[in-house]
């Protein structure tokens, strides 16, 4: 982890290679995805902050469809993956 790491990630449908542009634990994370997507100049950034009664997650993402014409159904593909990732992500923090 840190400025500069890459990352892979797969699952169904889904092998991606990511690099981390900043880096703030227990803050921020920003990224940019390197290949592996249906998209261009995918950068996204993560932030955390504390609320009461627990930390609120904003994911922001930017990017550029490769096939003109497509971003509805890119966005629609990336809001069923982050529907699906938030919850188990969730899971995931409050269990330590």
């Amino acid at each position: 982890n840190g400025v500069g790491a890459e990352r892979a990630m797969r699952g169904p449908g889904m092998n991606v290679r990511e690099q981390v542009l900043g880096w703030d634990p227990l803050r921020s994370l920003d990224y940019r995805l390197m290949e592996g997507a249906p998209i261009a100049c995918h950068q996204g950034r993560v932030e955390l902050k504390p609320v009461e009664g627990g930390t609120e997650l904003t994911w922001s993402i930017r990017y550029r469809a490769k096939i003109p014409g497509t971003s509805g159904i890119v966005q629609r593909a990336m809001d069923k993956m982050l529907g699906a990732a938030l919850p188990r992500l969730k899971q995931l923090a409050e269990s330590g």
